[in-house]
């Protein structure tokens, strides 16, 4: 399921805003595969990955642009993130594998908004964060 983000900007000035970014992403994948055991006999083993994160970060972004219609902008910011990893199989020579990352988040992007209307419009933008590529519908309150 996911990956889901929910941005929220505030203009301090014309050039810079600060605001809150929430991202969450759950994912996993089973499979199984057949390989032949010491004794020549078929064996089955099933295999298993799952992937979890929620990140929760306050960001500053810098607006590069003069025009109304296209925004662009750098952004930065340091979170909060919970993020789990877990792999398990039936496959004796095979450990498990099961961690937590690290609880921080951290954002460096470039984004482009574009206005289709003064309140509606879209954005992209790539650089580390909750993902390396977002797009996105925009709304100004």
């Amino acid at each position: 399921m996911g990956p889901f983000a929910m941005k929220y900007e505030y203009a301090i000035t014309d050039k810079v805003g600060i605001g809150l970014n929430i991202g969450f992403t759950n994912a996993s994948i089973e499979w199984s595969d057949s390989s032949l055991n010491m004794s020549g006999n078929i064996e089955n083993f099933n295999y298993s990955y799952k992937y979890s994160k929620l990140t929760v970060t306050p960001r500053f972004n810098y607006h590069l642009g003069e025009n109304e219609k296209i925004d662009p902008y750098i952004g930065f910011g340091i979170g909060f993130k919970k993020a789990s990893y877990k792999f398990t199989t039936s496959d004796p020579f095979f450990e498990g594998i099961s961690f937590s990352g690290l609880p921080v988040s951290f954002e460096a992007t470039f984004g482009i908004r574009g206005w289709f209307t003064d309140q509606i419009g879209a954005f992209a933008e790539v650089g580390v964060g909750h993902g390396f590529f977002q797009v996105g519908a925009v709304g100004k309150f």
